[in-house]
């Protein structure tokens, strides 16, 4: 009996579909299975034996189907999806050489669904890379993928769809893998903890006014030391005289001399300003003492008949001329309303951080050089 009429009777009493996922689940097992596992030490090549240059597809062999020919597993076969294509075609070609093709198409709807998920899952997948560094051998993968299909198709099978949608898809599929490993990256690193402590200054300019600038010198670290010490030069009551009863005696008050100028270590943002304070001191005004020197002769001189005004006795008239020159001086004293003037002020900060932002940061450093290198020509 030929294999045609074995088709017939198998056909007769519904056993096409059994036989054949029978075949592939011993196929599988013995050839294809061990060369698709690609956890394997060394992954087996695929041969047809008895045939010349076996090492060329078998479509372009087997010129029918009485031609003699064995499949089998030899040697070792690299792991790459190029050597895995090469070796598939091979076993595909050769079933679809030796069986009728009512047969091919059954074992086509079981065997090439569950070898292209593999391919993908398995081979592809591990294959698309995290950046553009290897690329060219992306786009290698790619056109391999590609050429399998139509040899697929070339042969009468079906059930490849989800293959051919990967390789349509491939832009897709690298930024995918791109975003998994990114995230997965990120999340490593969180898991190894915060890292060694560092140590970093943080800089920063602002415009401030005259009278903030005046806040800051006043409550600064040196205005806080002389609150604190205001005291120190006052006795607490408690101490021993010198056997008379007397009292330590308080330091003379000196006047106020004029300001220190801060050191060159410190931050030299309010030194442009002068010595904070300077334009509320009132202004003396010379013509205000003189009008008051004058007024107080008048009234000491006597009057006309060399007798003094009664009215002097009083002091009438002495208030008002007071009045009118403390007005006058600080009319002078005062300058024009104006808009306050700003002066930029360099502050310092340091304080510790974790390490672990370094890795993270050059991880966005890597994806948006990528980013620039496809947006830009060619």
């Amino acid at each position: 009996m030929s294999l045609s009429d074995a088709v017939v009777g198998l056909k007769a009493y519904k056993e096409v579909d059994e036989r054949m996922a029978q075949l592939w689940f011993d196929l599988d097992n013995a050839i294809v299975g061990p060369r698709t596992d690609i956890g394997r030490v060394t992954i087996p090549g695929i041969h047809v034996k008895d045939v010349s240059a076996c090492a060329v597809p078998l479509s372009s062999l087997m010129e029918s189907n009485n031609s003699q020919g064995v499949l089998e597993t030899r040697g070792e076969a690299e792991k790459t999806v190029q050597a895995l294509f090469a070796d598939l075609e091979l076993v595909f070609s050769f079933l679809a050489k030796k069986l009728p093709a009512d047969l091919v198409q059954s074992i086509s709807h079981i065997m090439i669904p569950e070898v292209t998920s593999r391919i993908i899952k398995v081979w592809l997948d591990s294959a698309v890379p995290a950046s553009l560094a290897e690329m060219d051998g992306f786009e290698e993968v790619i056109s391999a993928a590609k050429e399998f299909c139509g040899n697929l198709a070339s042969l009468n099978y079906t059930g490849f769809d989800e293959l051919q949608e990967w390789v349509g898809n491939a832009p897709k599929v690298w930024l995918t893998k791109c975003r998994e490993t990114a995230l997965d990256t990120v999340r490593i690193k969180l898991a190894q903890g915060l890292g060694t402590p560092k140590e970093v200054e943080r800089v920063e300019k602002q415009m401030v006014s005259r009278a903030e600038g005046k806040h800051l010198t006043e409550n600064g670290p040196s205005a806080a030391a002389d609150h604190q010490d205001w005291d120190t030069a006052w006795s607490d009551g408690d101490g021993e005289g010198d056997g008379d009863g007397d009292v330590a005696a308080l330091p003379e008050t000196q006047p106020p001399g004029p300001p220190e100028q801060p050191s060159q270590e410190e931050d030299d943002g309010v030194d442009a300003w002068g010595a904070w304070g300077d334009d509320d001191q009132p202004v003396e005004d010379p013509t205000a003492e003189e009008g008051e020197k004058e007024a107080q002769d008048n009234n000491d001189e006597p009057n006309e008949d060399g007798e003094d005004d009664p009215s002097d006795a009083w002091g009438w008239g002495d208030d008002d001329a007071k009045e009118d020159a403390h007005s006058e001086a600080a009319a002078i004293s005062q300058p024009a309303p104006g808009p306050s003037p700003t002066r930029e002020m360099t502050l310092k900060e340091t304080y510790n951080i974790s390490s672990m932002p370094e890795p993270v940061l050059s991880l966005v450093a890597a994806i948006l050089e990528d980013g620039a290198a496809l947006t830009s020509e060619g």
